[in-house]
């Protein structure tokens, strides 16, 4: 059993986010289920402040993983370090940027910023 979420769908049996992600396994075993006559429960009820704190929570995520890809060690592929600090100061300014709160979308992560195409993610 699944319910929507604003995040996507959450698994109920495990508890696990499921993204809108046609490449993700557990996304096309949901959409089978649906395919099937399944209905996911309802949308989860939170509060506004409840989503702008998960959306803060996010947003200081993305924050900490572009730390590591600001070190001189961290690989840049094709681009020069200084257009790959220059895309990664970009999108940390999206990230910090306080007028999100103003995107028609927020706090929902449609706001999000994209992860500069590109650019490593850094492992875990």
């Amino acid at each position: 059993m699944y319910q929507r979420t604003y995040w996507g769908i959450k698994r109920i049996s495990d508890g696990a986010l499921i993204p809108h992600d046609l490449k993700n396994r557990d996304w096309n075993e949901f959409q089978n289920w649906c395919a099937n006559g399944n209905e996911p429960l309802p949308l989860e009820q939170h509060s506004v402040d409840d989503l702008k704190k998960l959306e803060d929570n996010w947003a200081s995520q993305q924050l900490s993983k572009t730390d590591r890809c600001l070190t001189p060690d961290y690989p840049t592929g094709t681009r020069t370090r200084e257009e790959h600090t220059a895309i990664i100061l970009e999108y940390r300014a999206k990230l910090r940027n306080p007028s999100r709160s103003n995107h028609p979308d927020y706090p929902n992560e449609s706001w999000r910023p994209e992860w500069p195409e590109g650019v490593k993610l850094p492992a875990q």
